[in-house]
């Protein structure tokens, strides 16, 4: 083997470890193939959406112990969020009712929040919390002033047809307004809000036993729906009042109850303080009575007695109604009965009693019930009338006598 070709085969296995080398640092500057991590086939991070929530405090200043409407708003990207749930808490005292609660379609919530006793003026900051899964939760606070003890009203709704009605049913709400010692306070407005239905009238105004009667009409529901209420009760010199409730709307529309009132009046105008036979009769749309309903007197003032009268057979309900006392003035008393029975939608029926104020017994009375007036009357005159003539008999002058005759002179 000549020299040259020697010294050619003796370098071969030195390119192949340069060839080695070359590869191994190539290797090292080309990323292994595995899973990419180019943005292009990753994509961007996926969105984060918050809840905004929107406080709105009704009134923004109250005494100690009154009460304020709390509204949360929930929404994302400007449209309501339903089902968000809402906690509430204040900085400083008070309750809230209720203390936590869930959105509906329009994305609010409600609550009534009952301020803490303070000495002197305070400021207290109200939040509401949202939480909802898949998203990041949102909260907001609105300034609540509240003042040394005052005067403010305290409303309380009572449902004498229950608290659940089928589907476009209506029912009447009876709203008691006091003040803070308890006592019934009339002339106070009260409007009630509601999350589905209707109400009438807007606003109603609370008699001299402090109710206030207003009339929820369902909504029409396809699967069974709490509906939510909220009340607001003012008067002047008070602070105002508020209350939530809330009533179970239920599916299918049930054939409605009939009521009929009868009192036992007699035309004239009902004494105060006296007592007026009242009776509901309850039927069916094709006025056959109906047994088992529970029906309820509520007035405009006075008082009934039972609280609640099951029907029988008849369907006949009986009440004893007590007129008010302390009337100033003729004064209109409205009654009105509301029944309830299973199977079927509530119905009520109303009617107006006049009462008299307590001075007086009648509005129309028989002039002969006062003969001793009328006998003071007449010897009154008589004595007057004696008393004139007296008197101008004595001032009457005395006629002169004629003069006499002169004297004869003497013959």
């Amino acid at each position: 083997m000549s020299p040259d070709r020697r010294v050619r085969l003796s370098a071969i296995p030195l390119l192949v470890v340069l060839s080695l080398i070359a590869g191994l640092a190539l290797g090292a500057a080309v990323p292994v193939a595995g899973p990419s991590l180019s943005p292009s086939s990753s994509g961007p991070p996926p969105a984060v959406v918050h809840l905004n929530v929107t406080v709105l405090l009704q009134p923004n200043v109250t005494d100690s112990g009154a009460t304020v409407v709390l509204r949360a708003i929930v929404t994302e990207n400007g449209a309501p969020e339903q089902n968000a749930t809402v906690s509430f808490t204040s900085s400083a005292g008070g309750t809230f009712f209720p203390l936590t609660g869930s959105t509906g379609v329009g994305g609010e919530v409600n609550t009534s929040f009952t301020a803490p006793t303070v000495t002197v003026a305070t400021t207290l900051s109200l939040t509401a919390s949202a939480t909802h899964a898949g998203f990041v939760p949102g909260a907001a606070s609105a300034n609540l002033t509240v003042q040394p003890t005052g005067y403010y009203l305290i409303a309380t709704p009572s449902f004498p047809q229950g608290t659940s009605l089928h589907s476009g049913a209506t029912d009447l709400i009876v709203v008691r307004v006091t003040n803070n010692n308890g006592l019934p306070v009339a002339g106070a407005n009260v409007s009630m809000g509601t999350t589905g239905g209707s109400v009438t009238p807007s606003l109603a105004t609370s008699g001299p036993n402090g109710n206030a009667t207003l009339t929820l009409r369902a909504p029409t529901v396809s699967v069974a729906t709490q509906v939510w209420l909220l009340f607001i009760a003012s008067a002047a010199g008070y602070s105002n009042a508020s209350a939530i409730a809330s009533v179970t709307v239920n599916t299918g529309v049930a054939p409605s109850l009939y009521v009929t009132l009868i009192t036992t009046g007699t035309g004239k105008a009902l004494a105060a303080g006296a007592t007026l036979a009242v009776t509901a009769e309850v039927t069916n749309a094709t006025y056959v009575p109906v047994s088992g309903a529970n029906v309820t007197l509520i007035l405009s003032d006075g008082t009934s007695s039972p609280g609640v009268v099951v029907t029988g057979a008849t369907g006949d309900a009986n009440f004893t109604f007590t007129a008010p006392s302390g009337l100033s003035q003729l004064t209109n008393v409205t009654i009105t009965a509301s029944a309830t029975a299973t199977g079927y939608g509530s119905g009520s029926a109303t009617t107006t009693v006049e009462v008299a104020p307590s001075t007086v017994s009648q509005t129309t009375s028989n002039p002969t019930d006062y003969w001793w007036l009328w006998l003071l009357i007449v010897v009154l005159v008589v004595a007057l009338v004696v008393a004139v003539i007296y008197r101008r008999r004595r001032r009457r002058p005395t006629a002169a006598a004629p003069p006499s005759a002169p004297p004869t002179p003497p013959s």
